[in-house]
């Protein structure tokens, strides 16, 4: 069924001053908000998720320091969004290194190969001539 934004969102709806005030916060809001901080939009839907998924369960956030409750879910969720992203590039980063570790082995491993094919040749054209000589 999925989780409701809208309803999750109620409780957080005032606007944090010095904001317009007659503004409500929607989750529409937050989502414009976080893809103006340069975060894709994937992502955003993966936080958003994953903060929703939290209010559903029970997680409540207070208004503390002169900031209203909705501050802090916005707080926690640009966080959320930042660490995902964090967490794409880490792993993106990974593959890469991966990638290029694994074709630098095999190419380390294919030139090893080629030296031994070519030593053995060597050594066993060696061998030949010494046995003619010998003869």
């Amino acid at each position: 069924m999925g989780v409701d934004y809208a309803t999750l969102i109620v409780p957080y709806s005032e606007a944090t001053p010095p904001a317009n005030t007659a503004a409500k916060r929607t989750p529409e809001g937050q989502k414009a908000w976080l893809l103006k901080r340069g975060i894709p939009e994937s992502v955003v839907d993966d936080a958003m998720t994953a903060v929703y998924t939290e209010l559903a369960a029970g997680r409540v956030f207070e208004a503390k320091d002169g900031n209203p409750a909705g501050y802090w879910l916005d707080r926690y969720l640009l966080e959320t969004a930042r660490e995902t992203l964090r967490g794409r590039e880490m792993a993106r980063l990974s593959i890469d290194d991966y990638a290029q570790v694994a074709g630098y082995i095999s190419r380390s491993w294919k030139d090893r190969a080629i030296d031994i094919g070519i030593g053995a040749a060597g050594a066993l054209s060696v061998a030949v001539a010494a046995y003619f000589l010998w003869l």
